[in-house]
């Protein structure tokens, strides 16, 4: 039986980069996280890159506001993804 992970694995290897619009840019992994379960509720795979790691961000002697986050959706999720980032983020944290 293969997890959900595996299954999102397959998912993202599967999409071109092509098929994948920028839905999220932020520095704050609360916002961040919450967008991304939101999404992944609503089985909407995600895919998020960063210019220092995921999870390593606490442990760099940079300040924390000098990388972003992106979070990616495929083309097809789209309208409702941008729904959702308009819901859970705050209008003046929007980038």
């Amino acid at each position: 039986m293969k997890s959900i992970f595996d299954v999102n694995m397959e998912e993202r290897k599967n999409q071109n980069s092509d098929d994948l619009i920028l839905v999220l840019t932020t520095n704050n992994q609360i916002y961040l996280e919450m967008v991304k379960e939101a999404l992944e509720s609503e089985d909407i795979a995600t895919l998020i890159k960063s210019v220092a790691g995921y999870h390593t961000r606490g442990m760099l002697p940079f300040q924390q506001g000098f990388f972003d986050y992106r979070l990616y959706v495929s083309k097809e999720h789209e309208e409702r993804a941008s729904e959702i980032v308009s819901t859970i983020i705050p209008p003046e944290e929007l980038r």
